[in-house]
């Protein structure tokens, strides 16, 4: 009997669409309680060749480097949220970079406006949709100084973080925080 109450609830939620947050708890004392969300797997295989590409700790090549802090209850931030990503400089062949001693790689993040973004100058996050706060400001921690290659690396690899201070979360007004730029590696011969 579980099992087909569970399987309607699976069916129902696939037939009129996931919600989250869901049902109340008090709901399964007289039936069901139940939340969903969408899923999605997809897999595309892209062919080899020796062009540079970004990737993240699983080799896998990153379309666009994301950091969703979350939803966050106004108030309610007890410590500064911190968001880790890793990102890989590697040939997409997986041959060595090549270059003993000639070549450096620099990580750079910048703004939407080209401007460089790191701890010392923070990425701006503007209030989306009904959100009518200020900006907050997002961190940016990751490799900055130059990296000599030593010839054999077969890619270079940086932690990113983007740190937002509790302080700021506890002062912004309820709403959707956007900040976007580019993150970039750049080799160059010397």
């Amino acid at each position: 009997m579980k099992k087909m109450l569970l399987g309607v609830s699976i069916l129902s939620t696939l037939a009129f669409g996931a919600s989250n947050p869901g049902d109340s708890i008090s709901q399964a004392t007289s039936g069901t309680a139940a939340v969903g969300v969408p899923m999605e797997v997809r897999v595309e295989i892209l062919p080899a060749s020796d062009k540079l590409v970004l990737v993240d700790e699983n080799n896998k090549l990153i379309d666009k480097l994301i950091f969703d802090h979350g939803k966050l209850v106004k108030g309610a931030a007890v410590a500064d949220s911190t968001v880790e990503k890793t990102v890989k400089l590697k040939k997409a062949d997986g041959t060595p970079l090549g270059g003993a001693g000639a070549y450096k790689v620099t990580f750079k993040a910048k703004n939407s406006s080209g401007t460089p973004v790191n701890m010392a100058t923070p990425l701006k996050l503007e209030p989306h949709g009904a959100s009518s706060g200020t900006a907050i400001e997002s961190n940016l921690k990751y490799r900055e100084n130059k990296i000599t290659l030593t010839g054999d690396e077969k890619e270079v690899e940086t932690k990113v973080q983007s740190i937002i201070e509790a302080t700021k979360l506890n002062a912004a007004e309820v709403g959707l925080y956007i900040g976007s730029g580019t993150f970039e590696a750049e080799v160059t011969n010397s």
